[in-house]
């Protein structure tokens, strides 16, 4: 008992005397938000910190509804300091704060994901400040290693990595459970497949942003009400298109009074796009789903509405008549073209509508919202039509080149400033790297000089990081490199017919 007493904390020294007191000396006012995964570390901690006369609130699963919020209220108002348990990461807002300290880090990027949301979402006014503390040799630093570097969990967007990050946890339970005695070759396998993975399913995400509707957040929204522009697509648009959809292949769209909606499909269309439930209850206003975090948010990022749109998709348009206003019926050849841009600095994308008529004069427009849409008529083919779609891919092509080129314009002057960033990050990634080099390479020879026998039974170990740690500072390089390259290469423009048919009047 005498010689446990005398065993000092380092992870508890590291968050009392180099984050809680470094910050709340200077900026008393400050309020910090610490994530454990045990409520006995909780609780340990919690009598640390008020025994230095810090306020301290308490955050866990134990807790009933009401003293849950009177939790919450307590670190708003009063409290410098919340210790919670992984409770505090799901459906609870702290956007007051903006310091996260991760006590204990999960195997479970998802967990962390979850814990950052909770202070960096809309309403958040300060940049979000996250201290990751671990046990140097030991799994945790490779759990760090594979957040901080493979994923670049803190400093990238998530996006649309949940496939990849939901895998992880279980994966390391089984290499730790079956490969421990040669887990360091393991780890290292395991983390060049997950950053090899996570590349391409950021890549991907880069070709499609920003071409409908920002898939992460609402700021495509509230960026095109600043400017004064309607969206091409809302979230009332996508209402309607999911209702048209599910009263056509089978199931049914209802919203109830308290705004929520319940998406229920048939047994035969939940086979076909092999959903998760039968029923699924979500909002697709944003303002009502920002109120309601217990609820599914219905986007285009969501599993279920993705699946919906591809399978409508895979079915296939048909070409038909539309009649788009009671004048003289004067039939048009219509047809609308997808371009997007891919490489340069980011993609890009414009919708070109052009609508012929019998003299083959092509009325062109960029769609920036959904054309007027009329109702169901009929018309005979008129004799022109081929001429029509000739004419009207001629001019697809000249459409093409003045899209390139617009994108050729704006690309230079943003290409510096991400060489620059990149740089900047890869400097900064780099830094850290080389410290932690330098920090193995002391440690390794102070133990092979002066060290224990517990501390030489993981020499090879420690050897074994340093050589990876070396290895990831080339990479480092390699990386920047690809990246500058990639802002190089001219933008790849490509077009697509998306609609065609015929309409009358207008």
């Amino acid at each position: 008992i005498k010689r446990l007493s005398q065993i000092s904390d380092s992870k508890a020294d590291c968050l009392v005397n180099d984050i809680v007191v470094n910050i709340l000396e200077r900026q008393p006012k400050e309020k910090i938000l610490i994530f454990t995964g045990f409520v006995n570390t909780q609780q340990f901690l919690q009598k640390i910190l008020q025994a230095m006369d810090y306020t301290v609130a308490i955050f866990n699963g134990g807790m009933d509804l009401k003293e849950k919020e009177n939790a919450v209220q307590y670190f708003r108002d009063k409290a410098q300091i919340m210790i919670t348990t992984e409770a505090g990461g799901e459906g609870r807002n702290f956007q007051f704060a903006h310091i996260m300290v991760n006590y204990d880090l999960p195997w479970n990027p998802m967990k962390v994901e979850q814990r950052i949301g909770r202070l960096d979402r809309i309403g958040q006014t300060k940049p979000v400040q996250i201290y990751n503390l671990y046990n140097e040799g030991t799994l945790e630093e490779r759990i760090l290693d594979v957040l901080e570097f493979r994923i670049q969990l803190f400093t990238e967007s998530v996006g649309s990595l949940d496939p990849i990050l939901g895998k992880i946890e279980r994966e390391i339970e089984r290499i730790v459970v079956e490969h421990m005695s040669n887990l360091d070759q393991y780890m290292d396998d395991f983390e060049r497949n997950i950053e090899q993975e996570v590349k391409e399913a950021r890549l991907r995400e880069e070709l499609l942003a920003d071409f409908i509707l920002d898939d992460r957040s609402f700021r495509k929204d509230e960026a095109n009400e600043l400017l004064e522009q309607d969206t091409l697509a809302d979230y009332s648009n996508l209402k309607q298109f999911i209702s048209d959809a599910l009263d056509f292949y089978g199931g049914r769209l209802e919203e109830r009074r308290n705004g929520v909606i319940p998406l229920s499909l048939s047994p035969k269309l939940a086979k076909r796009i092999k959903a998760d439930n039968d029923v699924t209850q979500g909002m697709f206003d944003p303002q009502k789903a920002i109120e309601r975090e217990d609820l599914d948010f219905f986007t285009f990022d969501h599993k279920l509405i993705n699946s919906l749109m591809t399978y409508v998709g895979k079915k296939g348009g048909v070409t038909g008549v539309r009649k788009i206003s009671n004048q003289h019926r004067r039939v048009a050849v219509e047809i609308i073209y997808a371009s997007v841009s891919q490489g340069g600095t980011r993609p890009a994308g414009q919708i070109i509508r052009h609508v012929i008529h019998k003299d083959l004069q092509v009325v062109s427009e960029v769609l920036v919202e959904i054309p007027p849409l009329g109702e169901s008529s009929t018309a005979k083919i008129p004799k022109w039509l081929p001429t029509a779609i000739k004419v009207s891919k001629e001019m697809a092509i000249e459409d093409l080149k003045k899209f390139r080129q617009s994108i050729i314009d704006n690309d230079y002057p943003e290409r510096n400033k991400w060489v620059e960033k990149f740089r900047r990050i890869y400097a900064h990634k780099q830094e850290q790297l080389q410290a932690r080099i330098e920090k193995e390479k002391d440690w390794i020879g102070k133990v092979e000089i002066s060290g224990s026998k517990e501390q030489k039974k993981i020499l090879s170990a420690r050897r074994g990081l340093l050589r990876r740690l070396e290895r990831d500072i080339l990479d480092l390089d390699q990386e920047l490199g690809s990246k500058i390259r990639d802002l190089e290469v001219s933008a790849d423009v490509s077009q697509t017919v998306i609609a065609a048919g015929l309409v009358v009047g207008g």
